[in-house]
């Protein structure tokens, strides 16, 4: 891939621009020099991470079990919480923590033999991150919408506790509106794109799924007919 032994978490290794750990609010996204923020962005997406468990799930090889464990350590030793740019955009932070919930849960008991104390703590803190670094305006959309599906499986990992239900909660019902807000009265998405289209029916289907798994009846049969 290019990338070498070890991932470069915060690097565009295209154009080998590194950003720096600046806290986010600090933290400059454009350089003007072609490199681009969604290189290290999508690598820390952790979209891999799901496929690599079933790795595991599928032939029983430490090594797939020892390649999560590592990765993990390694970016959240990198990554503290607000710093970096893999903290600068809430719809990544969102859909990293879905990526790790989901790993968690095909790893099922085999997880702690994947190092995943550190990132159980880390996924506390990436749930108070989502929540209190919302991407809403009055004009927003699948930005805003990734966030409050991404709380959803943060939410059901601490859903013993009052913080987790407290983000069920709160996204059950954003999910509820979003549905009004976002999609016009014909169906379509109101960005207006195909690409965005498909990628908020997706969320709108796998929050409303999540909804009823945590929160039975929450959602009215309304939500599910315009869905």
């Amino acid at each position: 891939t290019g990338v070498g032994d070890q991932i470069p978490w915060r690097r565009d290794f295209k154009h080998g621009r590194e950003w720096p750990l600046e806290h986010i609010s600090r933290l400059p996204i454009v350089f003007g020099d072609g490199s681009d923020i969604k290189v290290p962005w999508e690598l820390s997406r952790f979209q891999h991470l799901p496929v690599l468990a079933a790795a595991w799930r599928l032939t029983g090889e430490e090594r797939f079990l020892d390649e999560i464990g590592a990765q993990l350590d390694s970016w959240i030793e990198g990554n503290p919480v607000e710093f970096g740019p893999n903290w600068a955009c809430t719809m990544d932070v969102a859909i990293r923590a879905a990526n790790w919930v989901a790993t968690l849960a095909l790893l099922g008991d085999d997880a702690a033999r994947a190092r995943w104390s550190g990132a159980l703590e880390s996924l506390l803190l990436h749930g108070r991150f989502i929540r209190s670094h919302l991407e809403w305006a009055d004009v927003r959309g699948n930005h805003y919408l990734s966030d409050v599906v991404g709380l959803l499986p943060v939410a059901a990992l601490f859903g013993a506790g009052r913080e987790g239900r407290r983000w069920a909660e709160w996204a059950a019902g954003e999910l509820e509106r979003e549905l009004h807000h976002q999609v016009r009265g014909d169906g379509c998405d109101h960005e207006a794109s195909i690409p965005y289209h498909r990628l908020v029916a997706e969320l709108f289907v796998c929050g409303t799924q999540a909804v009823h798994s945590l929160l039975p009846g929450r959602l009215g049969q309304d939500h599910d007919e315009r869905l």
